[in-house]
């Protein structure tokens, strides 16, 4: 299985990238914001990537551009790229608002926009990452909540439209996991204790509790599912 992975050197990303090289039949194109970080995890798993600048249109087309000049065919993309901007709406400022909705809404627009052209023929899986706070209302998670249930029904819509090109589009939506984005949460002893609160399992998920769902989106047995949202979340968003 040829394989794109958007964020592929963060957290998350490099746990389904470690998970999925196991098999090794898949190969493996990957973005990163950092060069440092994109040469050591693409000589350790013996693949290919780019720096990717995540708020340039032109950069995240040139990706895909190249992705298949490396790998010919695709049959999955898996975006992991995103933010978390814990702020009430009348804080943030104008650009924090604008970067959350282009980190998490567009830039997974574009991925699909892209994704598209490259799967058309033969099909393909497309797996976005949205978050369990869309589905209940968080304080302080106003901006990030909007961003993240545009997500969701972006995956319900696009699902639709381009199911007749078997081109299956879904989504994860974590609760908090521990990762280099939610450093700042899991360091603060009040927020921390605040969202394991949140979580009636009383502990926040690790990278390696997101793979199996991955894994699972992927697998050629699991091709009759699409334009699902799937909660990983350790029972916060339906559990009171």
């Amino acid at each position: 299985m040829n394989i794109i992975i958007l964020g592929g050197t963060g957290s998350i990303g490099s746990a389904i990238l470690n998970d999925l090289s196991k098999n090794t039949e898949n190969s493996f194109y990957i973005s990163s914001t950092n060069t440092d970080s994109l040469e050591k995890i693409t000589e350790k798993y013996n693949c290919s990537g780019k720096v990717l600048d995540i708020m340039n249109h032109n950069s995240i087309e040139s990706f895909f551009e190249d992705s298949t000049n490396y790998l010919e065919s695709i049959d999955a993309v898996i975006n992991c790229i995103g933010s978390i901007l814990l702020k009430p709406m009348h804080l943030a400022t104008f650009n924090e608002i604008m970067d959350t909705f282009h980190m998490n809404t567009i830039q997974s627009a574009l991925t699909i926009k892209y994704s598209i052209p490259l799967m058309r023929k033969n099909g393909g899986s497309i797996i976005l990452f949205s978050s369990a706070a869309a589905k209940i209302g968080l304080k302080n998670h106003d901006i990030i909540s909007s961003a993240k249930g545009a997500i969701d029904s972006m995956v319900k819509s696009s699902a639709m439209t381009y199911a007749r090109h078997n081109i299956r589009i879904n989504a994860i939506s974590p609760g908090l996991v521990e990762s280099n984005l939610s450093r700042n949460i899991i360091k603060n002893k009040f927020s921390l204790d605040y969202s394991l609160a949140l979580h009636p399992l009383n502990r926040i998920g690790q990278p390696k509790n997101i793979v199996p769902a991955v894994k699972w989106l992927l697998d050629k047995d699991s091709d009759w599912i699409t334009g699902k949202s799937i909660r990983i979340d350790g029972g916060l968003s339906n559990l009171k």
